[in-house]
């Protein structure tokens, strides 16, 4: 129910404003503060220090090289899984692709729709569409641990020099939801995580994900079933994991890039 709430905000949003892009007058400052970078977010580690799989052909040397006994690895990866699972599908506008192994960058076009969905659906009325140069660059360091260099790779949204305003056109949103399955967890010492994931979209799925089957096809999934799934890319992931003194969690991902090793299930 609350995903078909927010869905219809999204809706109503989009109806709103789907015209910004042709805004010629100069965006108004936005009521709200600009953000900053939070300088009290604990990267952890929040898990155990380790190596995490369930599947023998994902457990390396480094797995068994552990003392921990396995059924104690096993429930880590398990309670990873499903809450990494619940982040990724309900974070909408999560479409960055797999470029910054190539480049050293996510693409700025990708973070900047990344980022004003989420600055969105956070305001008070879930309805912003302007935000300032540094909003966007602090969400953007926040989530992805850079900041953006170019504010005019999209036609259907509109940058402003002068006053440093990026006024961000709602149909932009890539609704709804990501499916990111973990098959393997790498935990290091200084909260720097490695996971491979088999990642897809809700788009990319032909059955329906309403009442009784919503919880059935979930569950489906997670277990590595793909039947109904047109499309399953096999990534690695690179992300801490963040938590600040006020309750607020989130990841901070570093780097995707295809995985090519033993396990892929990569298809579409």
């Amino acid at each position: 129910m609350k995903r078909v709430l927010i869905f219809l905000l999204v809706i109503v949003t989009v109806l709103a404003f789907g015209g910004c892009a042709e805004q010629t007058e100069t965006p108004k400052k936005p009521t709200h503060s600009d953000a900053t970078v939070a300088g009290n977010v604990d990267y952890g580690p929040h898990r155990p220090v380790g190596v995490y799989a369930v599947e023998e052909q994902l457990r390396d040397k480094d797995f068994w090289a552990q003392e921990t006994s396995i059924a104690d690895r096993n429930k880590t990866f398990y309670t990873a899984r499903d809450e990494l699972f619940e982040y990724f599908f309900n974070l909408w506008g999560f479409e960055v692709s797999c470029s910054r192994s190539d480049t050293g960058r996510f693409s700025d076009k990708e973070l900047l729709h990344s980022v004003c969905i989420r600055l969105s659906m956070a305001s008070e009325d879930g309805m912003d569409t302007v935000f300032s140069k540094a909003e966007l660059n602090a969400a953007a360091k926040k989530y992805y641990g850079q900041t953006i260099e170019t504010f005019t790779g999209c036609p259907e949204c509109t940058y402003n020099n002068e006053t440093e305003m990026y006024t961000w056109n709602s149909n932009c949103v890539t609704v709804p939801g990501n499916f990111m399955v973990l098959r393997q967890l790498r935990v290091q010492e200084d909260g720097l995580c490695v996971g491979i994931f088999d990642r897809s979209h809700e788009k990319h799925f032909t059955g329906e994900l309403n009442g009784s089957g919503y919880t059935d096809a979930k569950e489906s999934i997670k277990g590595c079933m793909y039947d109904e799934l047109s499309r399953v890319d096999t990534i690695v992931v690179t992300f801490r994991e963040g938590k600040t003194e006020t309750g607020d969690y989130h990841l901070q991902i570093l780097s995707i890039y295809p995985y090519e090793g033993l396990g892929s299930n990569t298809k579409g």
